[in-house]
């Protein structure tokens, strides 16, 4: 108890400006801690093999490895830069572990970057026709937003569909 209010006093005395420092630093090593978690989880559910998971865990060791290096370069503190390039590099460790355990999930992601990437190149689309949002429910792509006539909404459609959408499900709307 004692020691709990020596803290809680220690961090008033030194400021709000400590407090940040010292969370920052450990939520980039405690979302690693987590990110790891994830790779023993998946393991053990059988959605990512033996090698798979060695592979994560050695990536996330060299990341760890590289934390404390420059902490140990920097008085034991990470740079607001430091903690923003590791916070990043710990974020994509963590997607690569989902894609891993989720293969399809990647595969989707990648379907919907290819129909964008079509509809963006498509000429004469309006803002909100190149903005409509685009998700896959049950291996049906899903069009949703607005447009400004029906011509649009079909050549939305028909550019979703040479893109490599099999079944397209349109929610649009024509707004003029």
């Amino acid at each position: 108890m004692k020691s709990t209010i020596f803290l809680a006093a220690t961090l008033i005395l030194l400021g709000s400006s400590a407090a940040p420092l010292v969370a920052q630093e450990e939520s980039v090593e405690q979302r690693l801690a987590e990110t790891t978690a994830k790779i023993d989880a998946n393991r053990q559910a059988g959605k990512i093999s033996v090698k798979q998971s060695t592979n994560l865990h050695s990536e996330a060791k060299i990341l760890s490895n590289k934390i404390e290096e420059t902490k140990s370069k920097n008085q034991g503190l990470l740079s607001e830069g430091d903690k923003v390039k590791f916070g990043n590099k710990v974020k994509a460790l963590d997607v690569k572990v989902a894609s891993t355990a989720n293969p399809k999930r990647t595969s989707d992601e990648k379907s919907l970057a290819t129909i964008r990437k079509a509809i963006m190149k498509q000429k004469g689309f309006s803002t909100e026709a190149q903005n409509v949002k685009l998700s896959f429910e049950d291996g049906v792509l899903v069009l949703d937003g607005s447009v400004k006539n029906e011509k649009e909404k079909e050549d939305l459609i028909n550019v979703a569909k040479n893109a490599g959408a099999s079944q397209v499900n349109s929610k649009l709307s024509v707004v003029q």
